[in-house]
């Protein structure tokens, strides 16, 4: 039923093997012992080292927006990688206006870009505890201008991520982190992209 379910999907095979990646992983965590992922010394006399970054970001959700603005306003060279791809996310966002403003104050967005991504605003919202099982019910708490606007993240780091490429910025796919060399105020970092060791 499961796979049936997540063949009816759109992009269901791709959110499956993420759902069975992350199984796999938190099985990892209780049964494997802990390893050492960081040597403050020089990598391996063996290790082929590729082109040099000036920015390395292990994961590609929020961190594509981090590193397009690195790329784009500060003529960085950032080299993003994912366990999967870049630049897609498994839910919307909800961001308030005056934090989303902040995208296109530095530059990063042009205001037409940034609205381009917002599904819903909203005029005012609320915090409210479950307190069904409790004997003190606590209120509604009204708040304006907080979490007021929902966006499509993918939209979001679609964008994020052209601007990334267009500015020189780098992202590889299918790449897991697994070891880092902090030496002479650089370092090197081992990935293994589709099961190949690369530095």
């Amino acid at each position: 039923k499961t796979v049936t379910a997540f063949r009816s999907m759109q992009n269901g095979a791709y959110w499956f093997e993420r759902l069975i990646s992350l199984e796999n992983s938190w099985k990892q965590r209780i049964t494997q012992q802990k390893k050492v992922v960081i040597s403050y010394s020089k990598p391996p006399t063996s290790a082929k080292i590729s082109p040099y970054y000036d920015i390395v970001y292990a994961g590609g959700g929020l961190a594509t927006i981090h590193a397009a603005a690195m790329a784009k306003l500060h003529n960085l060279k950032p080299l993003v990688f994912d366990k999967f791809t870049v630049g897609i996310t498994h839910r919307d966002w909800n961001i308030s206006q005056v934090e989303f403003d902040q995208l296109v104050e530095i530059g990063l967005l042009t205001a037409e870009e940034a609205n381009e991504v917002v599904v819903r605003r909203y005029n005012n919202g609320f915090v409210e505890f479950f307190s069904d099982n409790s004997e003190f019910k606590g209120e509604r708490i009204w708040m304006e201008g907080v979490l007021d606007n929902a966006i499509s993240a993918n939209d979001l780091l679609q964008k994020c991520k052209n601007i990334l490429i267009e500015n020189g910025g780098v992202f590889s796919l299918s790449s897991s982190f697994s070891h880092v060399w902090v030496y002479d105020g650089k370092a090197t970092i081992e990935v293994i992209i589709n099961g190949v060791v690369s530095y």
